[in-house]
């Protein structure tokens, strides 16, 4: 078990009013300085010996930021502020030529940013506002307010070892990525509707259940 406290400075990110800037202005100008700080426990319990082997560990963190021209000068939650983390690691040598591994993993999930509220600009204001007239405007209290679906899956696999006449030693990978098949949110996207319809937010979903075989020879 082990706890860890750590300060970071001189960090980069756009200011949240980036996008007014003309297009021909210097890089930095859009830029904000601010610092970070990050601190958490790991704990773990590990089995080495014997047939059967692997660990179990479980991480709470926290990851903060605060830059002067973000969010108000507030310090707000890093985008990879996953509070909680556990795997589930386990590998089984069943003889000298096969062994099996399998891996469990969950962690909360990455942090967005989203509005707080999305209403339909009022009318002749269009063209202020520089918007479309199927697009609502967002209101939006602090950055990264919102938290995505926890992620998760479980990756298996198998090693078969084979050795040639020669002495030399190869093994044969076959294994599953995301084995059952858990379609994990990466992100959430505004769709936009006529006004007087609001706007609805459609979760997106990626990487399913992925085979592969892999053959390493050892010299």
């Amino acid at each position: 078990m082990e706890a860890y406290y750590k300060r970071m400075y001189n960090l980069i990110d756009y200011r949240d009013d980036y996008y007014y800037y003309p297009s021909n202005t210097i890089i930095y100008e859009k830029l904000a300085v601010g610092d970070g700080k990050v601190r958490g426990i790991d704990m773990s319990v590990r089995k080495t010996f014997g047939n059967i082997t692997g660990h179990i560990s479980y991480s709470m963190l926290w990851n903060e930021r605060r830059f002067e021209n973000k969010n108000n000068g507030q310090k707000f939650p890093s985008a990879y502020d996953n509070r909680h983390k556990a795997n589930i690691v386990a590998n089984w040598r069943i003889n000298d030529r096969w062994e099996i591994n399998a891996g469990w993993t969950i962690m909360s999930g990455n942090r967005i940013t989203l509005p707080t509220k999305s209403y339909n600009p009022l009318p002749g204001t269009n063209e202020i506002i520089g918007s479309r007239k199927d697009e609502t405007i967002d209101y939006i209290t602090s950055i990264n307010n919102y938290r995505l679906p926890a992620y998760h899956r479980l990756d298996i696999g198998a090693n078969l070892h084979i050795k040639g006449a020669n002495g030399k030693e190869g093994v044969w990978n076959f294994s599953l990525y995301n084995a059952y098949c858990n379609m994990n949110v990466i992100a959430i996207r505004k769709q936009q509707y006529a006004p007087g319809k609001g706007a609805v937010y459609e979760k997106l979903r990626m990487i399913p259940l992925i085979p592969s075989v892999s053959y390493t020879l050892k010299f």
